[in-house]
């Protein structure tokens, strides 16, 4: 259905998953997660406080996490990564340097010690070693630290400048790659819940306090997003701003109006606008072609949760995987689940076969008055048979007793053929209670089996006994009553298999029927 110069035909969810192993993942060997977080919204006027209003600041953000697409993934630009690495090097200096006041305090304190001058010069000589060691290592720290800043340089100053050169063009060639080393990260939520908020440990911290961005680190949140809300009355501008970590960068800003009856409206629509700065990339361009301007008025698509009653020519998103599903009255439906990578045109020729339909005829096996549901149309019968008109799928339908009660029938794809009769047998019972009874009555015949074994070991017992006491008398007294005991419980297990296998056929009960092809 999709045709584009890297795309494969026919092509399944298992071959999917393996292009994004070994294409869109091929500049990391593992994947990682990109978590986002958010924090309460605030006021930025003065608002009177309520329940209703209060409940804005929480369930707005909790909103937008919820319609963030979880099945996108972030470009991670070299930039980043060496705004991590930088981080990551900060983290080691400040342990580093820690680790040397230690150390020369521990030296210093070696004087103070009842050392003779031998003991204390080697002792000195062994601790200026350990001093010499992180000093090293800071050295070494501090060397890499202006590498990266080197090459961090060249790469920002390469990105502003490249940046719409960048994802202006389409790649006709799926396995292109670009002349930067690529490397892809699932965005996730923070926690896993998109109902828990983000709180720092004092309200009072701002996001560009050192202190915030070092708990945002230890809690592993790459992105937070914060708001602020203007409200005049049932109207409400919303600011949203999403900062990067490390370095507390604003990466994006999006701004909404509306009404508080739309609260929902608002999440959709700042989401879809976050979702291209969480990916860090430019958005995907569908290109749908139909066979007709009719199929393209009558046809409905749906992408993911996004219903588009008339399907446009062209439809902008954020790159990810999207399921998207064609449905037309007359015509069989069409899908597919593809990731498409930001900055890339697709083109998707949309080829409707038509939907054969059959004429067949319906007959009870017992003619009564009531009516038949299939394919969700009911048609009545007062003679118990009935025309109509089916595709070419399994038919599960339902035969409606005038009194009420109602029977499943099943016929099979393979047995769908023009002008075929079929023959319905109806099955009124209630299921419940007959499978209930004969659930009863096993379980009854499996104790009278349990019960017959007591007698039948206890005389089995008694003539071993009376057996090894060479007993003959009473060998023949215990022969005969194990045996009467033993004929008892053969009795009783055929009378408990019996009742298991009626259990059985009765759980099957609820099955549909099979239609039978009578003509």
């Amino acid at each position: 259905m999709i045709k584009n110069s890297f795309f494969l035909k026919k092509i399944s969810i298992f071959i999917i998953y393996f292009f994004l192993n070994f294409c869109v993942f091929a500049a990391t060997s593992t994947q990682t997660e990109w978590i986002v977080a958010a924090q309460k919204f605030t006021y930025k006027n003065n608002v009177q406080s309520s329940s209703f209003s209060d409940s804005i600041l929480t369930n707005l953000p909790c909103s937008i996490l919820e319609k963030i697409d979880l099945n996108i993934l972030r470009n991670i630009s070299n930039s980043e990564i060496y705004s991590r690495e930088q981080a990551e090097l900060k983290k080691e200096r400040i342990s580093l340097f820690l680790q040397l006041s230690n150390a020369i305090k521990k030296r210093d304190a070696l004087v103070l010690q009842n050392y003779s001058d031998k003991e204390l010069k080697n002792k000195i000589k062994e601790e200026e070693k350990k001093v010499d060691e992180i000093k090293e290592k800071i050295d070494e720290n501090i060397q890499k630290q202006k590498e990266i800043e080197e090459k961090s340089l060249g790469i920002y100053q390469e990105e502003e400048k490249n940046f719409l050169e960048k994802y202006s063009q389409a790649f006709s060639d799926f396995l292109k790659q670009n002349q930067d080393e690529e490397i892809y990260e699932k965005i996730s939520i923070y926690n896993k819940d998109s109902s828990v908020l983000y709180k720092f440990s004092d309200e009072n911290i701002s996001i560009d306090d050192p202190k915030a961005e070092q708990q945002i680190l230890n809690s592993k949140i790459n992105a937070l997003i914060t708001g602020q809300i203007t409200a005049f009355g049932e109207y409400l501008s919303v600011t949203v701003e999403v900062y990067l970590f490390p370095g507390a960068k604003k990466i994006g800003t999006v701004t909404e109006v509306g009404t508080v009856q739309e609260l929902e409206l608002f999440a959709s629509s700042i989401a879809e606008q976050i979702i291209p700065i969480l990916t860090n990339s430019m958005p995907v361009t569908l290109k749908i072609n139909l066979e007709n301007d009719e199929q393209r008025k009558n046809a409905t698509l749906y992408i993911n949760d996004t219903t588009y009653e008339t399907i446009p020519e062209e439809i902008v998103l954020a790159s990810g995987v999207y399921n998207l599903t064609f449905v037309c009255p007359g015509f069989k439906t069409l899908g597919t689940s593809y990731f498409f990578e930001g900055g890339k045109t697709f083109n998707i020729d949309v080829n409707m076969q038509e939907e054969l339909l059959s004429d067949i005829t319906l007959n009870l096996k017992k003619p009564m008055i009531g009516s038949y549901l299939v394919n969700g149309i009911s048609i009545p019968s007062e003679e118990g048979g009935a025309s109509i008109k089916v595709n070419e799928k399994n038919i599960l339908g339902e035969f409606l007793a005038e009194n009420g009660e109602y029977s499943f029938f099943y016929i099979p794809e393979k047995n769908i053929l023009p002008d075929v009769t079929f023959q319905v047998k109806t099955n009124f019972l209630n299921k419940s209670d007959y499978i209930e009874k004969h659930r009863r009555r096993m379980y009854n015949a499996y104790s009278v089996l349990i019960v017959s074994l007591i007698p039948y070991f206890y005389t089995k017992g008694n003539l071993d006994y009376y057996t090894a006491e060479n007993n003959l008398a009473k060998i023949q007294t215990w022969q005969t009553a194990n045996k009467v005991s033993g004929g008892i419980s053969i009795a009783a297990g055929t009378y408990f298999v019996y009742e298991l296998v009626r259990y059985f056929i009765a759980a099957d009960s609820v099955l549909p029927k099979d239609a039978k092809i009578i003509k």
